[in-house]
């Protein structure tokens, strides 16, 4: 009932994507543009004004705080095709989108300007997709199916990984992102293909 009081603290995003997965239908089966729009407004002004920014029980704060995310990745897929026209992937807008984070982290911002900084990464993140695909990469295929086994698993791994290297080796932090990195993907992995080898056994 409260997440963030929860003896496995990491896992507080399952009750949240619960809670938002309930408002999915309204989103799914509205065919209207204006009720959509409505929705994203609703979620921005939520966000950037921390409205009910103190209900703990499940997580409903950060339930309200992510709401516009959530909100906002539906539209992107519903209306993908709409949107691709104005995807475009180049080098000066990779240069402006450097240039902001960095700006980011020299001054200091608000709510509405993190907001808006997470749309441009949104998009930065949505350009490299589309990049990937277009471009018919493969070597990110092993994933394939695996996303949410990676998401959901990766916290085991990284714990451990951050006790060894920082608190018993004190490895580098800079090389130990990476090694957090290959840890959070693979062995979710590894994870998930005994657990199948196990299940078909």
């Amino acid at each position: 009932m409260y997440p963030w009081d929860n003896v496995i603290t990491q896992f507080w995003f399952l009750p949240t994507l619960f809670l938002l997965f309930l408002i999915a239908p309204i989103l799914k089966y509205s065919n209207n543009s204006i009720v959509d729009a409505c929705c994203l407004i609703v979620g921005v002004l939520v966000h950037c004004y921390s409205l009910f920014s103190d209900i703990k029980i499940f997580n409903i704060t950060g339930v309200l705080f992510y709401m516009v995310y959530f909100i906002l990745g539906y539209m992107i897929a519903k209306y993908k095709a709409v949107l691709q026209r104005f995807v475009y992937y180049n080098c000066q807008t990779l240069i402006i989108i450097a240039v902001l984070n960095t700006a980011y982290l020299i001054l200091e911002s608000n709510d509405a300007i993190k907001f808006l900084l997470s749309l441009v990464n949104s998009y930065f993140v949505m350009l490299t997709a589309i990049f990937y695909v277009n471009k018919e990469y493969k070597f990110l295929d092993f994933c394939n199916g695996y996303y949410y086994h990676i998401y959901l698993l990766s916290w085991l791994p990284l714990k451990i990984v951050i006790i060894l290297g920082y608190k018993i080796l004190h490895i580098n932090s800079e090389f130990l992102y990476l090694i957090e990195f290959i840890a959070g993907v693979f062995i979710p992995l590894k994870l998930k293909a005994v657990t199948n080898l196990l299940l078909r056994k």
